[in-house]
């Protein structure tokens, strides 16, 4: 397994993927560089890939309640649009590069093509969503129970 494997391999969306798969996905990926100040992707465009941060920090700018600028600082290894390597989505928040930045881009119409040609990566990737998307719904019943018990007391 290669170093780019590892590091995709850590991305919770292609966990469940072979080394094959996974050297499948690197072969399509687009190492890009960003100098400070510059934006990875803009909010109110349409995201075409997911962006692993492989080195350096971003800043995602969105706006609050009282139209006040807010930046979440993102640190190395985190994956910005994860979905976006498999559906069309918008992007909500500026994101740009704090420091000179690393990343790996996972363009979605190259991941269509490893996925065409390998069902079992897709059922994979469908597998580790479902698993997501279950751990996601236990939290959620936990995190309502006080309000079930508040509601039952009253």
């Amino acid at each position: 397994m290669t170093a780019i494997d590892g590091l995709l391999k850590s991305i919770p969306l292609l966990s469940l993927l072979t080394p094959p798969q996974l050297e499948a996905v690197a072969a399509v990926c687009q190492r890009c560089a960003f100098a400070p100040g510059e934006p990875i992707v803009l909010a109110g465009t349409r995201a075409d890939a997911a962006y692993y941060l492989m080195d350096g920090n971003v800043d995602c700018m969105t706006w609050g309640p009282d139209c006040e600028q807010i930046a979440t600082p993102i640190p190395a290894g985190a994956v910005l649009l994860e979905m976006a390597m498999i559906v069309d989505i918008d992007v909500n928040a500026n994101c740009v590069a704090r420091a000179a930045a690393k990343v790996l881009k996972l363009p979605r119409a190259a991941m269509h093509d490893v996925m065409q040609n390998d069902p079992a990566l897709t059922d994979k990737m469908i597998e580790a969503l479902t698993l997501r998307l279950r751990d996601m719904a236990e939290a959620m019943r936990e995190a309502s129970q006080p309000f079930e018990e508040l509601q039952r007391s009253a």
